[in-house]
């Protein structure tokens, strides 16, 4: 997994959720082709790697962009971690190329333009893609689990850390 400098390169952002993925696919920096939040059952990781690739053989990406779960910070459960390691696998047996970025190299990125939390995030990034506006959840309160629209942000931020990291 290579960090290659390139600004044009059609990227697919999948950012794993509890709940399935979320994903963001972009022509350029300033070009969001196609966005969701895709929702799971049963037998997750599976029907995750299925509707991943079928969306890379729909859309022929140029490179794939995922968190990386090896980060020491990184506290992603043993399940997202497990799906992350199968579709780098899969990404190598297709010779599609993949990177990964850190949620601190995210968060890093993205406190440059005084955005440090994740709603933060999502609001700037609302401020740029503004065809997400209709997506923005609601602030998080410490009582509430995390909104399934937030995986979109992520896998967003993903796709902008790749962009921003490789101008």
């Amino acid at each position: 997994m290579t960090n290659e400098k390139c600004t044009s390169k059609f990227v697919f952002a999948i950012h794993p959720t509890t709940r399935g993925f979320g994903f963001a696919i972009f022509e350029d920096s300033q070009s969001l082709v196609d966005w969701g939040a895709v929702t799971i059952k049963f037998n997750k990781n599976t029907q995750c790697l299925n509707r991943i690739f079928s969306l890379v053989d729909f859309y022929n990406p140029d490179i794939l962009i995922v968190e990386d779960t090896t980060d020491p910070s990184s506290r992603r459960c043993q399940r997202v971690q497990k799906l992350i390691q199968n579709i780098l696998k899969e990404c190598q047996a297709r010779k599609l190329q993949a990177s990964k970025y850190s949620r601190s190299t995210i968060r890093g990125v993205f406190e440059q333009f005084n955005a440090k939390t994740k709603y933060m995030i999502a609001k700037k990034i609302v401020e740029w893609l503004p065809v997400l506006q209709a997506r923005l959840p609601p602030e998080r309160k410490p009582w509430m689990s995390e909104d399934y629209r937030m995986g979109i942000f992520d896998a967003v931020a993903l796709a902008i850390t790749f962009y921003y990291s490789n101008e």
